[in-house]
């Protein structure tokens, strides 16, 4: 699968270049996208640097919060229980209700390693943010201000102002 993916994306980015070759128009376009690409370059690394700082800085956070253990279900998914249900299992995790739980939680929670906590940061970054997992400690209301003013208020209109200044 991942090959016909890759096999794929170079056939469109072939039918771009037969397209910037052959249809003036569609070069002009794409002349203008390599050039805002080119300006955007220290703009990306720096929000980059911030989003993976703000990642690490809230995997770290909510890692090692009382209300959630994080654990590996094997060595590639990772979940988490409710305290109060690892507490009432103990390790036993052949019993059914804690066996369910571990089943829907296992996406639920996205703060068990660093690349679901990244993609939640990409996600929040977009504007999808859920205020109710921000409410469990000072530091996550002031990590979660941070992040919302500096990543996506003041790099949105850094972005804007890179795009539209000639």
């Amino acid at each position: 699968r991942e090959g016909n993916a890759i096999s794929v994306l170079i056939v469109y980015f072939k039918l771009a270049v037969y397209l910037r070759q052959n249809v003036q128009t569609f070069a002009v376009f794409f002349g203008a996208i390599i050039f805002i690409l080119r300006r955007l370059v220290i703009f990306l690394l720096a929000m980059i640097t911030l989003l993976l700082a703000f990642t690490e800085m809230f995997l770290t956070e909510k890692l090692y919060t009382d209300d959630y253990i994080c654990y590996c279900l094997n060595e590639n998914e990772i979940a988490y229980i409710d305290a109060n249900c690892a507490a009432e299992c103990g390790n036993n995790y052949t019993d059914t209700q804690c066996q369910d739980a571990k089943d829907d939680a296992k996406d639920d929670y996205a703060y068990c390693n660093f690349f679901q906590t990244l993609l939640h940061m990409l996600t929040m970054l977009l504007g999808e943010v859920n205020d109710t997992e921000f409410s469990s400690s000072p530091f996550d209301i002031i990590f979660f201000i941070l992040f919302m003013t500096l990543m996506v208020v003041i790099f949105a209109t850094v972005l804007i102002a890179i795009v539209t200044v000639p």
